[in-house]
């Protein structure tokens, strides 16, 4: 089962030991762990922006541990989704603040969503199985 990603998949938190938002991820697999993104570059490749980050996993939850997690291709690949959708969000929110000032209004400001959905997969049985027999 897929459900969508949304607000309610992660949460920023701050940590008094240094200036770095994290995320901590609220559903899922990887629903406990924690991470911080790094570096984030863009650049056009064939007419396409892409972009490349950097990561680093604060914590991990009680089936994937830090260095697992940080060599695991699906976790990497759901955290890239995650990144697309903050970015989404701030963009919305920067260009509704925008029309605020300039009118003096609220008004909700349609951003075209990236191309892919962004789900979170959840585990199926099979799944669960599989993971438990290798730790």
């Amino acid at each position: 089962m897929r459900r969508k990603i949304t607000e309610k998949t992660i949460e920023y938190i701050e940590r008094p030991s240094n200036n770095l938002i994290h995320l901590r991820i609220k559903e899922g697999r990887y629903k406990g762990v924690i991470y911080t993104y790094g570096k984030v570059t863009f650049n056009e490749e064939d007419g396409l922006l892409k972009f490349n980050f950097n990561f680093v996993v604060n914590e991990g939850n009680s089936r994937y541990n830090a260095i697992q997690l940080k060599e695991d291709k699906r976790f990497k690949n759901f955290i890239a989704k995650v990144l697309i959708f903050v970015f989404e969000n701030e963009m919305r929110e920067g260009l509704e603040q925008q029309y605020k000032d300039k009118h003096g209004e609220d008004k909700s400001y349609p951003i075209t969503p990236y191309d892919e959905e962004l789900y979170l997969e959840e585990d199926d049985e099979h799944t669960e199985t599989n993971t438990k027999e290798n730790m």
